[in-house]
């Protein structure tokens, strides 16, 4: 009994002990296969983590050349703003130096006009004083003579008196004779010496009446030119007159039209079109107007202009023209009242910029800078907000906006007009050398030909001298010997000669590296 119940229990021990080793493997094996997972897992982890380093670092050397283009950019525009400051301040200062010169032309002149009048009329003054004076002289100088000789008559009447009838009945006649004589005598004197007191007179005023009559001439050609140029300066006034009244009429009409909210966004859109053709991007078709696209969450999203670069990028270009509190601005009777419409300006501009930013239209065009442009359509819309506030443009470039006017984009869109031109020539240069590349192989297939022919040239020679060697050695005997038989015909055997001149090799052969 004992036995059978020893070996049942034994039996169940080595059970027991074979479940046991069981169980032990199993564990084994799973702590194995379970290592083995953690350590594919570990792997994993580790490539997921490489692999994502990779990317950020991509990511940060892709942000270092945006940043880096974007900083490229920023100076090429801010050297355009200086050139374009510089172009009207110089316009600027040459035109109010033109409008300097002209003031000073007309008032000098008029100041020389006066003088010369002023001189001319005081020596017509001087002159005709000495020749009133010369005249009165020469009436003085008559009404003495004819005192004088009234004087002499009456002295002679009163001495005939005194003497006797008789002498004056018998000398009457030649008194009267003399006195006559004698009158005559002082008359034809004093007339004599009056006419040469005139002549003398009249010859020296000849030089001044001819001086009188050079200056009236002179005087009424100065008088034709004022009179033809104030004509000239009257109307000229005139057509300003009448350009002024036609530009405030204009003027008006557009600031009307500038109020309607599609007026305003039509203007915008115009004014970017013509920009475009300014800088000659629309000629090239190197930008798309109106494109359309959508956001992550299915918003349709539509900017202006959508600039192409030379290496497949995109510059997003939207105009705003919110100039309702401008125009308000301009009409405003009171300053205070125009300044506080031109800050409600400035701030519209600001919440445009950061509706703008919430677009984030690079993130819908690849390669896109990670900035947008906001084209205002008219410089001084750009200067009046930045005089209210001149971190306008610091606050909008941070949020991914950069604020230009129709001059900087123009210095921008001509960058990239000029990147187009580089990359084209460098295509042309690219397509040039693939050309010089392939004819130089053609040229060389070409040249194996000839070498071709020339071989066969020369072997033909060989073969020629071969025959007329033949020819000559046993042909041309045998027809001797039949002709000194009587056997010919009337017809001679030619004679042939060998070709000795060797033919001439092509100094070229196939260069090296180069593919049949």
């Amino acid at each position: 009994m004992r036995g059978p119940v020893t070996l049942r229990a034994m039996d169940v021990m080595h059970w027991a002990l074979g479940l046991v080793a069981l169980a032990g493997v199993g564990g084994v094996m799973w702590l194995l296969v379970r290592r083995g997972a953690e350590a594919a897992r570990l792997s994993a982890a580790e490539e997921t983590a490489r692999a994502e380093r990779e990317r950020r670092e991509q990511t940060e050397r892709a942000l270092e050349a945006r940043g880096a283009e974007f900083q490229r950019q920023g100076e090429a525009l801010t050297r355009a703003e200086k050139g374009l400051a510089s172009v009207e301040a110089s316009f600027t200062a040459e035109r109010d130096g033109r409008e300097r010169d002209r003031a000073a032309g007309n008032e000098a002149l008029a100041k020389a006009m006066g003088a010369e009048r002023a001189v001319w009329e005081q020596r017509l003054t001087e002159k005709e004083r000495v020749f009133e004076a010369q005249r009165k002289a020469l009436e003085e100088e008559k009404n003495k003579i004819e005192a004088s000789l009234g004087a002499f008559t009456q002295m002679m009447k009163d001495s005939f008196g005194k003497l006797a009838n008789d002498v004056l009945a018998k000398s009457n006649t030649q008194f009267l004779e003399l006195a006559k004589q004698q009158f005559e005598k002082h008359s034809g004197d004093a007339g004599a010496d009056l006419e040469k007191r005139q002549k003398a007179v009249e010859e020296m005023v000849k030089p001044i009446r001819e001086t009188l009559g050079k200056t009236e001439s002179k005087l009424a050609e100065m008088e034709k030119l004022r009179t033809e140029s104030h004509a000239d300066l009257r109307a000229r006034i005139e057509e300003m007159t009448r350009a002024g009244q036609s530009l405030k009429e204009e003027t008006g009409n557009l600031v009307k039209a500038l109020r309607e909210p599609q007026v305003r966004g039509r203007y915008g859109e115009i004014q970017l079109k013509r920009v475009a053709e300014v800088s000659g991007m629309r000629e090239y078709c190197d930008f798309a107007e109106q494109a359309s696209t959508l956001d992550s969450e299915g918003n349709p999203l539509r900017p202006d202009m959508v600039v192409s670069l030379p290496n497949g990028r995109h510059i997003v270009v939207d105009a705003k023209a919110n100039l309702k509190p401008y125009l308000d601005a301009i009409e405003a009777k009171d300053p205070d009242v125009a300044e506080a419409r031109l800050k409600d300006f400035a701030d519209g501009i600001e919440r445009q910029a950061t509706a703008l930013a919430r677009k984030a239209y690079w993130k819908e065009y690849d390669g896109s800078p990670q900035f947008v442009v906001m084209f205002v359509p008219a410089e001084q819309f750009l200067d009046a907000a930045l005089a209210r506030r001149p971190d306008l443009l610091d606050k909008t470039a941070g949020r991914g906006v950069i604020l230009v006017g129709p001059g900087s984009l123009i210095a921008l869109l001509r960058a990239v007009h000029l990147g187009f031109q580089e990359q084209r020539l460098s295509e042309r240069a690219k397509e040039m050398g693939e050309l010089v590349v392939e004819l130089h192989k053609r040229l060389v297939i070409a040249l194996e030909h000839a070498e071709g022919v020339g071989n066969s040239l020369g072997t033909a020679v060989e073969r020629w001298n071969k025959f007329v060697g033949s020819v000559t050695d046993r042909l041309l005997p045998q027809v001797k010997t039949i002709e000194e038989s009587g056997g010919n015909s009337d017809r001679e055997a030619p004679l042939f000669e060998v070709v000795t001149t060797p033919l001439r090799q092509l100094p070229v052969g196939v260069p090296d590296g180069v593919r049949r």
